[in-house]
C-alpha cells in the first residue's frame, strides 16, 4: 500500500480525503461516489451524527448542559481512538509485509495517538489530567509521525515477514504507553499546570502548537511521497496531517467546551473518516488486484500444465512412432519371408497398444467423471479386478484379505477397477514381476478402507515426495500419470489416498472410501 512505487500516469481514483483533486478534475455531475456501501455510510451516521445533533441542539459550550457535552465528546474520542487503533494494525501490517522502518514508527503513533484518546476520554472533563492526556497524544504521536520519514536511512532495514518481533515490538510501545497513563493518574497532583481557569495553560499551548508543526511536517511529507509514487492513501494521509496541524492551532483561539473547541473535535473526527474511507478504498482495490493476479497466475498455470502433458505425450508418442516407421518400411522389403513379416506385425500391433494406452492414461487424468457412482460392494470388485489382472504378471502372487461385515459405498465399478489394476501394474513393475501383491479391505470407522502392499524395494524420501506428481517416472517406457490417475478417481469418489514406502520394504498404499448403511 505504501511505498510501493506505481504507474505515474494513473491519475489518482477518489476515496476518502481524495475528494478535492477529482471536483477540480471531473466535470459537473460525474464526481464518482465513495467506494464504501450504503451500509456503511449509514453506520458512520450512526456513530457521528448524534453527537453533533446533541451539540447543535442543546449547545455547543460553557456549563449550560454539561452531561449531554460530556456524552458527545465521549463518543468522538472513542470513535478517534478506535480509528487510530484501525489504522495502526493496518500500518503494522504493512511493516511486517515491507520491513520499511518508517511504517513501523508511523504504525507507532497511531497506537500511541489511539491509547491516550481513549483515556483522555474516560477521564473527569474539565480536569487537568483530561487536558494533560489530550496534549500528550497530541505532541507523541505527531513527534512520531514527523520522525518515521527521518529514520529510513539511520536504521537496520529488517527482514520482510517478521511477525513476531513487530507484535513484540508493538506490544512493549502499548505498554508503556499504558504505564504512562497510570504514572499520570497517580501523580495527577504533581503535573504541570494544564488550565488557566477556563482557558488552557501556556504549556498546554506549547504542546498543541508544536504537535500541529510536527503534523504539517508529516503532512508535508506525505504529500511528497505522494507526488513521487501517486499512490491514493498518500494523499489521503497528507491531507489527514494537514486537517490535523489545523485543528492543534485552533487551540490557540478555543476554550474548553466552546463552539471552536468543538470544531477542532469535528475536524478530527473527519480526518478519521477520511482515513477509514482511504483505507476502505484500498483493501477494495488490493482485493481486486489480488483476484485478477490469482486468475492470471492460475491461467499461467494452467498453461504450463498445458505446456508439460503435451511435452510429455509428445515424447513419449515419438517412440513408438518411430518404431512404427522402421516397421512400415520393413514390409514393404519383398525379401522378408513369412515368419519375418509377422514378427514386424507384432511389432506393430505392440506399439499401436502402446500408443492407445498413452492416449488413454492422457484421456483419463484430463477429464472427470463423477455421474457414474452406484451403491457396491468393494469386496467384491477388488476380488474380481485382482483376478482379472493376475494372469498379466505370472510371476505376481496375489492376496486379498478382508473382514467380516463390510459395509457398502458409492463408487464407479469401472474407476475402482482401473484403481486395483492400476496399482497391480505399478507393484509388478517395482518388483521385476517377482513378489507378493496383497491388498487389504477393512472397516475403520466410518470409512471403508483398501491397503495395497508390495514387496518391492521401496522408493527414497525424494522419489516418493514426487510420486503423485503428473509425469514423474522412473518406469522405462512409462509417462508418469499412472499414480496421478489413481488419486483422481479416489478423490472423485470422496476418497482419500496416502503412500508410504521405505527403501527395502517395501510400498503401502492406503486408500479409503466413506462408508453407507447396508
Amino acid at each position: 500500500m505504501i511505498g510501493v512505487a506505481v504507474d505515474r500516469s494513473r491519475r489518482p481514483h477518489f476515496h476518502g480525503l481524495n475528494l478535492l483533486p477529482e471536483i477540480f478534475a471531473t466535470p459537473v455531475g460525474a464526481t464518482p461516489a465513495p467506494p464504501l456501501g450504503w451500509a456503511s455510510h449509514l453506520s458512520l451516521a450512526a456513530i457521528l451524527v448524534p453527537p453533533l445533533i446533541i451539540t447543535v441542539v442543546f449547545g455547543y459550550g460553557g456549563d449550560s448542559q454539561p452531561l449531554v457535552n460530556e456524552v458527545a465528546h465521549g463518543l468522538v474520542e472513542g470513535f478517534c481512538a478506535l480509528m487510530s487503533l484501525v489504522v495502526f494494525y493496518v500500518l503494522l501490517q504493512e511493516f511486517i509485509s515491507t520491513g520499511t522502518c518508517r511504517l513501523r514508527m508511523m504504525a507507532f503513533a497511531f497506537l500511541v495517538l489511539g491509547l491516550l484518546d481513549g483515556s483522555h476520554a474516560l477521564c473527569p472533563p474539565h480536569s487537568e489530567i483530561f487536558v494533560w492526556l489530550r496534549s500528550a497524544a497530541s505532541f507523541a504521536s505527531a513527534g512520531m509521525l514527523a520522525l518515521a520519514f527521518g529514520i529510513d536511512g539511520h536504521c537496520q532495514k529488517v527482514g520482510a515477514g517478521e511477525t513476531a518481533k513487530a507484535y513484540v515490538h508493538a506490544a512493549m510501545v502499548g505498554c508503556g504507553t499504558l504505564v504512562f497513563v497510570l504514572v499520570s493518574l497517580a501523580m495527577r497532583d504533581h503535573l504541570p499546570s494544564m488550565l488557566e481557569g477556563r482557558r488552557f495553560s501556556g504549556i498546554a499551548m506549547f504542546e498543541k502548537g508544536t504537535a500541529g508543526l510536527f503534523y504539517l511536517i508529516a503532512g508535508i511529507a506525505f504529500l511528497r511521497y505522494f507526488r513521487r509514487s501517486r499512490e491514493n492513501i498518500l494523499f489521503v494521509l497528507a491531507v489527514a496531517m494537514f486537517l490535523l496541524a489545523e485543528s492543534q492551532w485552533l487551540a490557540f483561539f478555543s476554550n474548553p467546551w466552546d463552539f471552536t473547541w468543538w470544531i477542532w473535535h469535528w475536524i478530527r473526527t473527519a480526518v478519521f473518516v477520511g482515513i477509514l474511507f482511504g483505507i476502505a478504498h484500498e483493501f477494495v482495490q488490493s482485493a481486486k488486484d489480488l483476484q485478477a493476479s490469482h486468475s492470471s497466475l492460475v491461467e499461467s498455470e494452467k498453461l504450463a500444465s498445458l505446456g508439460e502433458m503435451a511435452a510429455s505425450v509428445a515424447h513419449e508418442i515419438r517412440n513408438p512412432l518411430g518404431t512404427l516407421t522402421g516397421s512400415v518400411g520393413l514390409l514393404k522389403d519383398q525379401r522378408l519371408d513369412d515368419g519375418e513379416r509377422h514378427e514386424v506385425i507384432g511389432i506393430i500391433e505392440k506399439e499401436i497398444n502402446r500408443l492407445n494406452h498413452i492416449v488413454s492414461d492422457t484421456l483419463d487424468f484430463a477429464r472427470s467423471r463423477t455421474d457414474r457412482l452406484h451403491v457396491l460392494n468393494l469386496e467384491t470388485v477388488v476380488r474380481d479386478a485382482v483376478k482379472l489382472q493376475a494372469p498379466q504378471h505370472p510371476g505376481v502372487t496375489p492376496e486379498v484379505h478382508s473382514h467380516a461385515e463390510l459395509p457398502l459405498i458409492r463408487g464407479d465399478e469401472m474407476q475402482l477397477q482401473r484403481i486395483v489394476w492400476n496399482l497391480f501394474d505399478n507393484a509388478a513393475a517395482a518388483m521385476a514381476g517377482q513378489g507378493c501383491f496383497s491388498v487389504s479391505v477393512r472397516r475403520e470407522d466410518e470409512r471403508l478402507e483398501l491397503e495395497f502392499r508390495d514387496t518391492g524395494p521401496g522408493m527414497a524420501p525424494e522419489i516418493l515426495a514426487q510420486a503423485l506428481k503428473p509425469f514423474f517416472t522412473t518406469k522405462e517406457g512409462g509417462i508418469g500419470l499412472g499414480l496421478p490417475i489413481v488419486q483422481r478417481m479416489v478423490l472423485e469418489q470422496g476418497g482419500h489416498m496416502a503412500i508410504s514406502s521405505e527403501p527395502g520394504a517395501g510400498t503401502r498404499v492406503r486408500i479409503s472410501f466413506p462408508a453407507i448403511a447396508h
